[in-house]
């Protein structure tokens, strides 16, 4: 396993020669595997074998393929699989208009690309300008630019905002803005790009339901937005406009925001989390909510993924361990049983 995602309650595992496996809530053909049907163990999404890049939204997920063409599958009712449709997919369709991707990110209801030429496009729900082309109230079946000051290394999706991180260390993000989540200072809407605060030197930027994160190069991490269950790891429960410090962490190299909680690693593997804590998503081996980080015992890391209640990682001995909120089987145990610490994902190859 080189990567995990984490969505509304489902997960996914990219394998190292390409393949991908899914598991947990198939309402909407989620799993990809050809079928409707939950499943507690994983299972390969159809077809597909040469992925480079995973992304897990709330019901929908995406693969970029060798080559740079882009595949999703799930939940479709607002246009975010890319097809120019509306139906819900059960296994990978080819999101149209698409070529040299190298990274994609999956949100609530939209999902968006950044190209080889450091481009981002976005498609899918745009009823707060999530998509970033300047309108809003069209969903979009065919990914539409966004205008960026400078090139684009990364984008990410959150339920109704998004984030680019730039390549000169700036973050900019559009979209839902009502709980600040923009970083820009104001409570307005964007339906085009505007910078979050002062914030420099960023290397990884990760959205939540409401909230933003950003690693800096020096290991700090910045959050700003919602904070109403400790999200933002100030050490307050008080939403922010503007950049707060998360307490403690000095060492991180990435970050990663769920529905209200939000994870981090270090380079030598240790995670922490902290916010909301219901059905022990933090890892911690207990449901209490916490304001500052706390470190995830049983885990070395090299790559995390926050869900909305969950919680998945990827391993440095190659496997897969998920925690956290279970009632779909998204933590892949086999069983539908929550778990407040770190849980091996069964039947990964």
């Amino acid at each position: 396993v080189v990567e995990v995602g984490a969505g509304l309650a489902f997960s996914c595992a990219r394998l190292s020669d390409g393949r991908v496996l899914c598991w947990g809530d198939d309402a909407s053909g989620q799993l990809g595997n050809g079928a409707d049907g939950a499943s507690s163990s994983p299972v390969p999404v159809m077809g597909l074998t040469d992925a480079i890049d995973l992304a897990v939204g709330g019901a929908h997920a995406c693969a970029v393929r060798m080559g740079g063409a882009v595949v999703c599958w799930g939940e479709n009712q607002r246009f975010q699989v890319g097809d120019g449709m509306s139906t819900d997919r059960t296994a990978p369709v080819a999101a149209g208009g698409i070529s040299n991707a190298v990274r994609v990110s999956a949100g609530g209801e939209h999902t968006c690309v950044v190209r080889a030429t450091g481009a981002v496009s976005c498609w899918g729900r745009d009823n707060v300008g999530q998509l970033g082309d300047g309108t809003r109230g069209g969903d979009r079946g065919n990914g539409v630019d966004v205008t960026l000051p400078a090139v684009a290394m990364d984008v990410d999706c959150g339920d109704a905002h998004t984030c680019a991180l730039l390549s000169s260390g700036e973050v900019h993000c559009w979209g839902e803005n009502g709980a600040l989540q923009l970083g820009d200072g104001t409570n307005m809407d964007r339906e085009t790009a505007v910078r979050a605060g002062t914030l420099t030197g960023a290397v990884g930027v990760s959205t939540g339901a409401d909230f933003t994160c950003a690693v800096r190069s020096g290991g700090t991490i910045q959050c700003w937005g919602a904070n109403d269950h400790g999200q933002l790891g100030d050490g307050t429960t008080t939403g922010r406009g503007t950049l707060a410090v998360v307490d403690l962490l000095t060492d991180a190299v990435e970050v990663s925001c769920g529905a209200d909680h939000t994870c981090a690693r270090n380079a030598a593997g240790a995670v922490s989390c902290w916010g909301l804590n219901t059905s022990g998503r933090l890892g911690d081996g207990t449901s209490s909510e916490r304001t500052r980080p706390v470190p995830v015992s049983g885990v070395t890391a090299t790559q995390l993924s926050a869900g909305a209640e969950h919680t998945c990682a990827a391993r440095t001995d190659g496997a897969a361990a998920c925690w956290g909120e279970n009632a779909a089987g998204q933590l892949g145990l086999g069983s539908t049983t929550d778990s407040s610490t770190p849980m091996l994902v069964t039947g990964l190859p």
